[in-house]
């Protein structure tokens, strides 16, 4: 837990609580689901409101793959970035806030943008004092001031963080080494060593730098032990992403391992055919490693 620290805003300071004080809660009621991909105003659900489960999600999110920023005429907007298999999980979102999707020129992938005022001060109250990258907290404290809200540093992360499943939904995946001898891996890239040391301190694991993509750390677990945690956090804490449909396939994947059954002359070798067959029916994702950093 953080102390205040900041100066008042009357020369350009601005006062930091503790996260723990801070949270946001509306009485607004329900609307139905957003359609079409326009920038539209909308009120949030008051289930999401109230839970500070979704709102750590995003901000997981956000740190992966987001961006506050303010233009040079003063505008504030948020922007969020992802690969093309994961148009859903943005529009899981725009149903939540409204805000405009449209595929990047000359990217595999997709932006979401709000510049909606009064959705965005909603949306920096749903995830002050859940940030974590440190650049991004930058831009979050710079957001609040142009807003008159009052920023808060971020809370600590544990288990029963949501923030995981929002940054594992951005930076993560999970795949199988080659099937003739196969290995399940769960991973997460990024260039800042402090979102991947976070992981090692709850899941265990191992870290390793990468110099290639001009550096980057990653987390990976590979242990029976660590995957079936790892999975049981994702049951209480939902992944929206396109790794959801392989994370629900890694119970099945250790019932045919114990077998054997990725072995040609195996009796249960046709049940291994059928998982990979499902298993490479969904795409890969390829982490956006260049955005917003």
């Amino acid at each position: 837990m953080y102390t205040n620290t900041f100066l008042n805003s009357k020369n350009g300071l601005t006062k930091i609580q503790s996260a723990g004080n801070q949270r946001y809660v509306s009485n607004q009621s329900d609307l139905s689901n957003l359609v079409g991909t326009s920038e539209t105003t909308r009120v949030t659900t008051k289930d999401n409101n109230n839970n500070n489960s979704f709102n750590q999600w995003l901000a997981g999110i956000i740190d992966g793959n987001g961006c506050f920023m303010i233009s040079k005429k003063d505008h504030c907007s948020l922007e969020i970035i992802v690969n093309h298999h994961n148009i859903k999980m943005l529009r899981y979102i725009q149903n939540q806030f409204g805000g405009s999707i449209k595929l990047r020129a000359g990217a595999n992938a997709y932006r979401y943008r709000i510049q909606n005022k009064d959705t965005l001060i909603q949306i920096v109250h749903r995830v002050n004092g859940y940030i974590q990258h440190s650049k991004r907290i930058h831009q979050l404290h710079a957001i609040c001031h142009k807003l008159n809200i009052q920023p808060a540093m971020p809370m600590n992360l544990d288990i029963h963080s949501s923030w995981f499943a929002g940054f594992f939904d951005a930076k993560g995946s999970i795949y199988l080494t080659s099937s003739d001898n196969p290995k399940l891996i769960i991973q997460v890239k990024d260039k800042e060593y402090k979102n991947i040391h976070e992981y090692l301190k709850t899941f265990g694991g191992q870290i390793h730098f990468d110099k290639s993509q001009n550096g980057f750390y990653q987390w990976s677990i590979q242990s029976f032990t660590d995957h079936i945690a790892f999975y049981n956090y994702s049951k209480n804490h939902v992944l929206r992403s396109s790794n959801a449909k392989r994370f629900s396939l890694i119970k099945k994947y250790y019932h045919l391992i114990q077998f054997q059954a990725y072995k040609p002359n195996n009796i249960h070798h046709k049940a291994w055919i059928y998982f990979m067959n499902k298993w490479n029916s969904i795409s890969e994702l390829s982490i956006l490693y260049f955005i917003y950093y």
